[in-house]
């Protein structure tokens, strides 16, 4: 089967738009992490799941465009088109985030500051409660009528 010069475009086409994909997906990844703090394990773990849809994405692309032959300009062109996006949108991204979590961050930290000090007024004030009425329950002084 000959592989013609179409083809060989809509490969090339589909290559980038697959790189800057991947290269948005990895942002997302990354701004999670700026977000919430992971342990080494969920970090791999994370990262075994994005290289693994970034494998089944392009297997599926070369099944597509290039009758199920890998070709190694697909995968450079992949490659550059995340790592472009990475160098120009993703440095921006990672700006943006670092600067909102810079703003927000210490607001959760006032917030659940705040919470943690209703809930033990909660707690403390039950607990009085509770022992006060205990206390009048057990009664040992009895009223004189």
């Amino acid at each position: 089967m000959e592989f013609d010069y179409g083809a060989q475009y809509a490969l090339l086409l589909a290559s980038l738009f697959a790189g800057i994909g991947f290269g948005i997906i990895c942002d997302c990844v990354r701004a999670c992490r700026m977000i919430i703090k992971h342990h080494r394990v969920f970090v791999f773990a994370e990262d075994l799941l994005v290289c693994a849809f970034y494998t089944l994405v392009m297997i599926i692309e070369f099944y597509n465009f290039s009758l199920g032959k890998p070709r190694l300009y697909a995968f450079i062109v992949s490659g550059l088109a995340a790592l472009g996006w990475r160098l120009t949108v993703g440095r921006f991204t990672q700006s943006v985030t670092a600067k909102v979590m810079s703003l927000v961050m210490p607001r959760i930290v006032k917030a659940k500051h705040a919470c943690k000090i209703a809930i033990d007024f909660f707690k403390t004030w039950v607990y009085t409660v509770y022992i006060v009425n205990k206390a009048k329950r057990c009664s040992f002084t009895k009223e004189v009528n």
